[in-house]
């Protein structure tokens, strides 16, 4: 509570239409405005209207003016719960070089205690009272209108489709440019892993060498001999790191679409059996600093692609070209650009200084586009939020404060995991105060 200067409590006059003399106010439910009026100076004073009042501090005015506290002739704010009635302090034109404070008679409420003020009795703008005993202190520093209001509030919902299972296969450069792509490969692969847990997904890696036999179209072996990552691995983020720093010794000619045939088709039943399932959706991820220098027929991966029940998705970490000849981008991956072109997926620039954005962008993707962000219509009280996720049989389900994260810059709210059966997230919570 603001504390002020000594005030000097002025005679008044009640200026009445409809109503009693008296002026009190009573409740929501009174009819006829009442007025009370009295003239003001720099020394300020209190101004009652039956249980309101209001006080101007000393100084709050540079000379004398006539102020006047009135009830029942403003429309209230929509949609939410008064808790007393509307008050407006006129004339409407007067700043105060002070905060006034208006005290008024409020209901009781378990919900958010609101205090609203109005230059037209239209655009309300909140701000949090003090409740003190059966009243309520709202400050201003201009004439308008004021109530105290219980603040109700606002839904925000979006609902998402069943995924699938999704089979990811990276295809990495392998030759001798290509350590540092590696490394941010690898120190990326946790935002990638976030975006799509909670779904069912198996993640393998193929080189681009398709003359060592031992590689050509092979998936990349785990110490232990797997080459699946899947949900049931206890640590995939570091078995993955592991895995995709398949050094820089691979043939100079980089064939990633031949690499990529070969992983999903020719080997498809030999050394990569598990990986890929015929209900699944396949993404591929094209990660090199040159252009593709396949020789088989490029029309095989194409018509290969086309035969899935799920359209696949294609991405590419490549060069996106420009010209210049620069130490992360031999050349620009234009035939790994049309790919990502032909299928949903996208083109990142593989001289981003971090992956980390790129693979977060790229396991948004594998994981059915936001399916699980809800964009927010207001701005919230972030301690008030509250998500639930609802399924087909419209059973809800809380989620804890750890399961969720909101995004100030975006204004959004983000599932943690996602269920992977369709399902409706919702998200309540309080607007914040303007």
């Amino acid at each position: 509570m603001r504390t002020f200067s000594p005030l000097v409590l002025l005679t008044l006059f009640a200026c009445n239409s409809g109503g009693d003399d008296s002026g009190e106010t009573g409740n929501t439910g009174d009819t006829g405005p009442t007025a009370a009026c009295a003239d003001f100076g720099p020394s300020g004073g209190i101004l009652e209207l039956g249980e309101a009042s209001l006080r101007v501090p000393s100084g709050a005015l540079d000379g004398d003016v006539e102020l006047c506290l009135e009830t029942g002739q403003e429309e209230a704010p929509a949609d939410y719960t008064l808790l007393s009635p509307v008050y407006t302090i006129s004339p409407v034109v007067v700043l105060f070089t002070a905060d006034v404070t208006l005290t008024v008679p409020a209901e009781a409420t378990d919900g958010f205690l609101a205090g609203y003020f109005s230059i037209d009795g239209e655009t309300w703008a909140a701000q949090v009272p003090t409740r003190v005993g059966d009243k309520v202190e709202i400050v201003g520093n201009r004439g308008g209108s004021y109530v105290a209001a219980e603040l109700g509030r606002s839904t925000d919902e979006a609902s998402f489709d069943t995924v699938p299972p999704q089979d990811v296969l990276f295809v990495v450069d392998d030759s001798c440019s290509m350590s540092e792509e590696q490394a941010k490969l690898a120190s990326g692969f946790q935002a990638f892993f976030d975006e799509i847990s909670g779904i069912d997904w198996h993640v393998g890696i193929v080189t681009t060498d398709m003359v060592d036999f031992a590689r050509r179209g092979k998936l990349v072996a785990h110490t232990d001999g797997d080459v699946v990552l899947d949900p049931t691995d206890a640590n995939p983020v570091a078995r993955f790191n592991s895995m995709v720093l398949v050094g820089t010794d691979g043939d100079a000619d980089e064939r990633g679409r031949d690499a990529a045939y070969a992983a999903l088709v020719t080997r498809a039943d030999q050394e990569n059996a598990g990986f890929l399932r015929d209900d699944s959706g396949l993404s591929i991820v094209f990660i090199s600093d040159e252009d593709d220098y396949s020789t088989g027929a490029p029309e095989d991966l194409d018509t290969f692609l086309a035969a899935r029940t799920f359209t696949p998705q294609v991405f590419s970490i490549v060069g996106m070209g420009g010209g210049d000849w620069n130490s992360c981008s031999l050349e620009e991956g234009v035939k790994y650009r049309a790919l990502s072109t032909a299928y949903p997926g996208g083109e990142h620039d593989i001289c981003a200084e971090s992956f980390e954005q790129v693979l977060t962008d790229i396991g948004v993707g594998v994981q059915g586009g936001n399916a699980r962000i809800v964009e927010l219509s207001l701005v919230p009280q972030v301690d008030t939020i509250e998500v639930s996720t609802v399924d087909d049989s419209g059973a809800g389900t809380v989620v804890e404060a750890s399961g969720w994260v909101y995004s100030e810059d975006r204004n959004t709210v983000r599932l943690v995991e996602r269920p992977q059966e369709a399902f409706t997230m919702r998200v309540s919570y309080v607007p914040a105060f303007e």
